[in-house]
């Protein structure tokens, strides 16, 4: 029994020294361990995560908005960063806005700066309607063989194919520069053009001035998009006598839609510069039906002798 209690006072006399060790006090930062620097870094971060807003995917050809400063609305919406246009409502830009557009297809870069009126990727494509403001063209990106960018402002057109071009327009007055590559500028019905026509040169520059009519500019795009019509079933229509051949007749139509294109894309920039809202809806009316009947093939009339 004295060995048993023996035993028992030493097993107990163990536990007493076993027991939970006094915490030691804390040292330099230089003494943690490796182990316990590499569990701090391991752990999990508390702060929120960034959180990108979601871009809307293009749901038809259009530009994309890859940078804007300022304000710049869609009729009344106020544009953001990153909204996909198609080219069929009006933006204006507010005194020093400006931005820069992408289209989704043939990645083509565009800016503008205000204050400015526009309607850029027209329709969907790549040419655009210019009534005020600053257009400004990237060379490079986009371009590719036979691909003509066609600026409309309501003093005549601007075309191009890889060039990097400034277009600076109002109601009565455009001017254009070239940085590289080229350029072709043809005066609307009553501009007059100052400067070559082809622009070629970082020093080249011309400029279109007119009146600031816009009824004349209707009326021409009515007229010329008359004539296209006409030619349009000239073509489908034999003819004998002054039609000449089939050739002939369809050289003369092309040329006439290219004109009442034109025309038409002048007429409609200068008119959404008209203040009173139920003469510009005329006037758009008007240049709206126009473009049906450029646009139009014709109707084959009666056969006759000819080709």
């Amino acid at each position: 029994m004295s060995a048993r209690r023996a035993g028992l006072g030493l097993l107990l006399a163990a536990a007493a020294c076993d027991g939970d060790p006094k915490p030691s006090p804390p040292g330099p930062a230089s003494a943690a361990t490796p182990s316990a620097v590499a569990l701090a870094s391991a752990a999990p971060s508390a702060s929120v995560p960034t959180r990108h807003p979601k871009i809307a995917p293009a749901t038809r050809p259009g530009c994309r908005v890859i940078a804007l400063s300022g304000e710049v609305k869609e009729d009344d919406t106020v544009l953001a960063n990153g909204t996909v246009i198609y080219g069929t409502r009006w933006l204006r830009l507010a005194k020093g806005a400006s931005l820069t557009l992408r289209h989704t297809v043939s990645s083509r870069e565009v800016s503008l700066e205000g204050p400015g009126l526009a309607l850029p990727c027209l329709e969907g494509e790549e040419d655009a309607l210019l009534a005020e403001g600053t257009f400004q063209s990237t060379a490079g990106p986009g371009a590719r063989p036979g691909a003509e960018v066609v600026v409309f402002t309501p003093t005549g057109t601007v075309s191009y194919g890889d060039a990097q071009i400034s277009l600076r327009a109002s109601k009565a007055k455009s001017e254009v520069t070239t940085s590289k590559g080229e350029a072709w500028v043809l005066p609307s019905k009553d501009a007059t053009r100052k400067g070559p026509e082809k622009l070629g040169g970082p020093k080249d520059k011309t400029t279109l001035t007119a009146k600031g009519g816009v009824e004349p500019l209707v009326a021409e795009c009515e007229r010329s998009a008359g004539e296209a019509e006409g030619l349009a079933r000239a073509v489908l229509t034999p003819t004998a006598g002054d039609g000449g051949t089939l050739g002939d007749r369809a050289a003369a139509h092309l040329k006439a839609r290219k004109v009442a294109r034109g025309a038409c894309g002048s007429a409609r920039a200068a008119a959404a510069t008209e203040p009173d809202a139920a003469k510009r809806a005329g006037l758009e009316k008007r240049v709206e039906e126009a473009g049906k009947r450029w646009r139009s093939l014709g109707t084959p009339g009666p056969k006759s002798s000819g080709d």
